[in-house]
């Protein structure tokens, strides 16, 4: 329900959001030149003041966008690391880019192409198999040394309490996601006195139903 009205939100307010910072910065920096000019101008006055407010929102968000794709936790949003961020992220991203692997033969694969169909047909050949001799636990035990205890089994099992989960989620870093929704974790503390109430009541049906809503 919320989903949609804050994607159309954040599409407007913030989407290309480095462009909007230069614009507002050029838009400050005309005025200022021109207040120079007309010191005594009232309007002018009030103009730059509200061009300030508006560069300094922008650049706020700026630097928390950039901070959320860099994944950097010890930095704070705040401290004009916007550089950083930026450098950080791409630096992630190129981390984490595939530019060649081997193939089964032992070749080496450095187009997006070859990557591409190698990959698709090596988990072809993995998942694609009609074979049901999967394993079972009578299988895997004796390999596994330790075991829960009997004793913790239940309380590992029962279904955890409202304060449980409020506890867990205020132990969570603000800027970590707790799922696939897109919402960081301060949105859900910030809104908690709203939807905890649901929030709660959904994590509590999980482990009832064995399903996400």
């Amino acid at each position: 329900m919320l989903k949609h009205p804050i994607k159309q939100q954040l599409a407007t307010s913030y989407s290309e959001i480095s462009e909007k910072v230069k614009i507002a910065k050029n838009d400050l920096h005309a005025c200022q030149s021109t207040l120079n000019s007309l010191p005594t101008n009232t309007q002018m006055r009030l103009k730059e003041n509200e061009l300030l407010c508006t560069y300094k929102k922008l650049k706020k968000a700026e630097e928390s966008t950039f901070k959320q794709k860099s994944r950097i936790q010890w930095l704070k949003a705040g401290d004009s690391n916007t550089s950083y961020f930026f450098k950080s992220m791409n630096s992630r991203f190129n981390k984490n880019k595939i530019t060649s692997i081997l193939d089964s033969n032992g070749y080496l694969l450095d187009t997006e192409v070859l990557i591409k169909q190698e990959v698709i047909s090596y988990f072809k050949g993995s998942l694609g198999s009609s074979s049901h001799n999967y394993p079972g636990p009578q299988d895997l035990s004796p390999y596994i040394n330790q075991a829960i205890n009997p004793d913790y089994i239940p309380s590992l099992l029962a279904i955890p309490s409202t304060k449980e989960i409020h506890k867990c989620m205020f132990s969570m870093n603000n800027e970590k996601s707790p799922g696939p929704n897109g919402y960081n974790v301060i949105f859900f503390k910030q809104a908690w006195p709203i939807i905890g109430s649901a929030v709660t009541q959904a994590i509590q049906q999980f482990f009832t139903l064995g399903k996400l809503l």
